[in-house]
């Protein structure tokens, strides 16, 4: 899945590497607790329960959701880049179809951002799973000269959905495209302990970040 490098891609591509992801302002609000990643090359991460796996970049940090066991935040250490990805996961019903929770998403969230631009939209795949995605630009607080990149993306997983939720400052989305892709395609649901190890427990809580309500 390289959406964010399709569009993005031929802009930036000297800037430093970000990702994060946001979902609701109940997530915003939660406390934080950060995960420390070995710099040598990318880390595995399991959430707690098997919930899912996936393999961090290597500047990469995990900050999870004290709050929120079903929520994960994943950030790399560029602040100017001003982004981050969320993973999210939710129970749907089974036989639900990742094209209707994106419909449900624009509808009831991203229709509302400021100034939104739809890039793309369609079908997508994270590793071999299918999945739904959206790539857009909106104004941060309506500020034209503040542009937002948006990426969601929706995965079914028999009873699970994942929702992936991506953003940053716009200048820099094609700089973030392959940390971003490579997260994608690492990505297991409800991942076997021979698949992937985990790293230890967060060291240290990490203070509330400023985050865009919806």
């Amino acid at each position: 899945m390289n959406n964010i490098h399709r569009v993005f891609g031929r802009r930036c591509t000297n800037s430093v590497i970000l990702a994060a992801f946001l979902f609701t302002t109940a997530w915003a609000s939660n406390g934080f607790a950060q995960q420390r990643l070995f710099k040598a090359a990318p880390q595995a991460f399991v959430a707690p329960g098997k919930l899912f796996g996936v393999k961090v970049p290597p500047t990469w940090t995990v900050h999870l959701h004290k709050n929120d066991p079903y929520t994960y935040e994943f950030r790399p250490g560029n602040p100017q880049a001003d982004a981050f990805l969320m993973i999210r996961r939710i129970q749907v019903p089974l036989g639900a179809n990742p094209r209707q929770l994106l419909l449900k998403a624009v509808e009831q969230r991203l229709n509302k951002l400021p100034n939104l631009k739809v890039l793309k939209q369609g079908d997508t795949s994270i590793a071999t799973l299918p999945a739904a995605s959206i790539t857009a630009i909106y104004s941060y607080q309506g500020n034209l000269q503040y542009p937002r990149a948006v990426e969601e993306v929706f995965l079914v997983h028999k009873n699970e959905a994942f929702i992936f939720h991506f953003e940053c400052f716009e200048p820099y989305a094609g700089a973030l495209a392959k940390d971003l892709n490579s997260i994608y395609q690492t990505f297991q649901p409800r991942v076997k302990p021979a698949k992937i190890k985990a790293l230890n427990k967060p060291e240290k809580s990490f203070p509330e970040v400023d985050k865009i309500p919806y």
